[in-house]
């Protein structure tokens, strides 16, 4: 239990009770063996929650294995989960991801873009445990657990008839919501230091910390991207403090700058629709102003003591003494 513990900790850190809730709900269905059903929107890293089930399930003896359907083209996909033969004869055969999954964890990522077909041919693998390969008459065996993930509602795809509901209802024996970064903002200045030590420590940044007006900013956004959208963003400040790295004009990145593709500003927006854009305006504006006060703090602090500063960390220890937090202050150095 206590290495269970410190593996959620460190795949998920956080401290709000929904992050405590979706930890114990994993302790407690891991060992169950059965199909596990993820939602969740982009970003909020359905991969991890499903490698998390993997580690604790004690009957996993085999790999954990993850494909994206949305990477596949479709044509390819029933290869790509089912295998194939090869060769003269059909005689070598390449095995797909349900096979290397053996005793182990296969997580189907998108599975709401799956095809028919190929819907068909897992609700034969969940209920009889093996299907046809393709280009042979060989059965595939699978002895894998079925982890599912996505972030479309499945019960509105089986009413229009894009999804199979005897295949719904398969998957969806244990259903577990991973609840949006919005929802746990009390989580993003943990968050924020931990994606900022990843980052600093890639760049060969010793000493880095985020302003408590920036972990301010941070958590007043609603985040559409979640935590892969938190983490470029913990990647563009490093980006911009460091004289050393290549990084545009714009203190921004471009999918902080971006308005979310589902706002269209030519024509009328819902109310929830209009706060969001609101919320967005106001982040984008606060945080390039606190990245540039920050820079041109460190750069006139620099030029008072004659020297140009040369690293991030010559930028970093030039701010002000008033701006060093010991609450918000990340020690990459341990």
């Amino acid at each position: 239990m206590g290495r269970f513990n410190q593996l959620a900790s460190d795949a998920l850190p956080g401290k709000s009770q929904a992050i405590e809730r979706l930890v114990h709900v994993i302790n407690t269905l891991s060992p169950l063996n059965t199909t596990v059903l993820l939602y969740g929107e982009p970003g909020t890293e359905k991969e991890t929650v499903a490698r998390l089930i993997h580690d604790k399930n004690p009957a996993a003896s085999g790999e954990f294995v993850a494909v994206r359907l949305s990477a596949i083209p479709m044509s390819l996909t029933q290869e790509a989960l089912f295998g194939q033969a090869r060769g003269n004869g059909r005689r070598r055969v390449q095995p797909g991801y349900v096979e290397r999954a053996a005793n182990g964890t296969l997580f189907i990522e998108d599975i709401g873009d799956m095809d028919p077909v190929t819907q068909a041919r897992l609700l034969q693998i969940l209920q009889a445990g093996h299907s046809k390969r393709a280009a042979t008459t060989g059965a595939v065996s699978a002895q894998a657990r079925i982890v599912a993930g996505t972030s479309k509602n499945l019960k509105k795809l089986v009413q229009n008839g894009a999804f199979r509901q005897d295949l719904f209802y398969r998957l969806n024996f244990i259903t577990l919501e991973i609840p949006p970064l919005r929802e746990r903002s009390e989580d993003i200045p943990m968050l924020a230091r931990h994606f900022l030590r990843k980052a600093a420590m890639r760049c060969g940044i010793r000493d880095a910390y985020l302003r408590p007006e920036v972990i301010a900013v941070l958590k007043d956004y609603y985040w559409p991207g979640n935590l892969r959208q938190l983490e470029s963003t913990i990647q563009m400040l490093i980006s911009r403090s460091a004289p050393s790295l290549p990084h545009d004009d714009d203190p921004l990145s471009e999918r902080i700058t971006s308005a979310p593709e589902s706002m269209d500003c030519d024509q009328f927006l819902s109310i929830a629709e209009a706060k969001a854009l609101f919320e967005y305006e106001r982040f984008q504006h606060i945080l390039r102003s606190a990245l540039d006060h920050c820079s041109d703090l460190c750069l006139r602090r620099a030029a008072e003591q004659h020297h140009p500063p040369s690293s991030a960390n010559d930028l970093f220890s030039s701010l002000p003494q008033r701006y060093n937090d010991p609450e918000s202050e990340t020690d990459l150095s341990n």
